[in-house]
């Protein structure tokens, strides 16, 4: 196989499976390693994380496909190293062409029980693009969501399929049935959003802060109308949002508070989302806004639905009667207007 090829196989190993959700975090990625029959690398995870992809490359040796099977196994296991779920990959006769000893990768993905039985969740073979009589096969798996999604092949990546796994892994460990070699065992981990952009602001916090507030920037702010390229991007939902001075306390401050057009200000989700509206809960972060040199002018930092945060050049405008407020992406041709939903002061 030649070295582009493996990079092109390694690169669709990598991607196979990514949640668009935050940035993943590499854990584990080693250079080439020799694993012996019964010898065990593990990893450890962070459990607060929202997903895990394990991405693997085994060089499968020819002289260990003749006699028996040669395998590589993902084993995810829980905080005490009890086995959840395991994932074999292997070289093994296809029954589908029983009689003819046609062989395919076979990729097997079991749950655990406590009591140690085995409860067989997927059985998938792989004879196109797969290097049967020996060579590098690769394996990816995911699990977040309460899923498991697989992805095997050779000199190509095919979806296996999905699978319910929702307890927590919090290990990830591999073993070969044969001495093999490790092109990867790449591990990454994505965040929980939740834990990511949560902050302490409830609704109830939130308007209690702005019954006495004299800032005319804060307060709720409900979706009034959009202008938009849909060719460019889609609004994530019609959202409801809080805008809060950054730092400030869930009681109004006893000093006086610094001049408005000096504040920088926290944006807050309530409500509204529709793209990955599950993941959003009231209270995470959506954005900031900081002062320019410009009277109610701020430059914009915003979190989208799939929490992606590349949004350069965005602004921020508050009209004169501190009613509408207008975020603008020009990169992505499209603006966003709120408007201000009347509180109560004390």
């Amino acid at each position: 196989m030649s070295g582009k090829r493996f990079a092109e196989i390694i690169a669709a190993v990598t991607m196979a499976c990514q949640a668009a959700v935050a940035a993943p975090e590499l854990v584990c990625d080693p250079p080439d390693f020799v694993l012996d029959d019964g010898e065990c690398r593990v990893v450890a995870l962070d459990r607060a994380a929202a997903s895990v992809t394990v991405s693997l490359a085994v060089d499968f040796p020819r002289k260990a496909l003749s006699g028996r099977s040669a395998s590589a196994a993902l084993t995810f296991m829980d905080s005490v190293g009890r086995r959840l779920y395991e994932a074999s990959l292997s070289i093994d006769e296809d029954p589908s062409l029983a009689g003819f000893g046609e062989r395919a990768l076979r990729l097997s993905v079991d749950s655990v029980t406590p009591a140690a039985e085995r409860v067989r969740l997927l059985d998938f073979y792989r004879g196109k693009d797969a290097n049967i009589a020996g060579g590098v096969n690769c394996l990816s798996a995911t699990i977040g969501n309460g899923t498991g999604r697989f992805s095997v092949g050779g000199n190509a990546m095919a979806l296996a399929g999905e699978v319910p796994m929702g307890a927590v892994v919090a290990s990830v460990g591999l073993t070969t049935g044969a001495r093999m070699e490790i092109r990867r065992f790449a591990v990454t981990e994505e965040a929980d959003p939740a834990e990511l952009y949560m902050t302490p602001w409830t609704v109830e916090t939130l308007t209690e802060r702005f019954a006495s507030s004299s800032d005319p920037v804060e307060g709720f702010w409900s979706f009034l109308d959009r202008d938009n390229d849909p060719e460019w991007a889609i609004p994530g939902g019609f959202y409801e949002l809080a805008i809060v001075k950054s730092g400030a306390a869930p009681l109004p401050e006893t000093s006086s508070e610094s001049s408005a057009s000096l504040a920088s200000y926290d944006i807050i989700y309530l409500s509204g989302a529709t793209v990955e509206g599950r993941s959003w809960i009231p209270g995470m972060r959506k954005g900031a806004m900081t002062p320019t040199i410009f009277a109610d002018h701020y430059k914009l930092s915003w979190i989208d639905a799939r929490f992606q945060t590349d949004y350069p050049e965005c602004t921020a405008d508050l009209s004169a009667s501190n009613t509408i407020l207008t975020l603008r992406f020009p990169l992505h041709r499209s603006q966003l207007r709120f408007s201000r939903r009347p509180l109560s002061r004390k």
